[in-house]
């Protein structure tokens, strides 16, 4: 598979690919109640060990795989605004890729997710396309109430560009 980019930009933001100085941002993401309420099945915030675990497997993805998470921020103060991308897991019967996707809870509701899925359809159509065969696929999706209405034409959009 070619290499996913390692930067670009959507209409407000703009997105790297996931690098160390990103730990903090990514602790901090982990440790929010609010975003753990509708991202973990028990509700609980990680400790920083935990999400500094899955920090280096996002890390590894792109090592491995040439692809995996970006970073969203704000280009004109930098802050950190969401992380999406694909990530590898093994579970069960073998590897999957799961499409993922997290907002900082400040910012619910202000069509940042719908913006990301834009900018990674883009992405997917531009750069990614065309893709050999991946593993199944595995996205999570949040209960019906949790999703954005906007974003599941871009999620399911993004899945048929990559054939699953």
């Amino acid at each position: 598979m070619p290499d996913a980019p390692h930067f670009f930009r959507t209409d407000r933001f703009v997105a790297s690919r996931i690098r160390a100085d990103d730990l903090q941002d990514f602790q901090s993401f982990y440790a929010d109640p609010a975003v753990m309420s509708t991202m973990s099945a028990d509700g609980r915030v990680w400790p920083a060990t935990e999400s500094s675990d899955l920090f280096d497997r996002h890390l590894a993805d792109w090592e491995e795989h040439g692809f995996g998470t970006w970073v969203f921020r704000d280009p004109e103060n930098g802050a950190f605004v969401a992380r999406a991308g694909l990530c590898s897991l093994d579970i069960g019967p073998g590897p999957v890729v799961e499409l993922l996707y997290g907002v900082s809870s400040g910012l619910w509701g202000r069509g940042v997710a719908t913006e990301r899925a834009r900018g990674r359809c883009r992405l997917a159509v531009r750069r990614l396309s065309p893709l050999p065969p991946i593993p199944r696929p595995l996205s999570p999706l949040p209960p019906p109430p949790l999703l954005s209405p906007p974003l599941l034409p871009f999620l399911f959009f993004f899945f048929n560009i990559l054939e699953f």
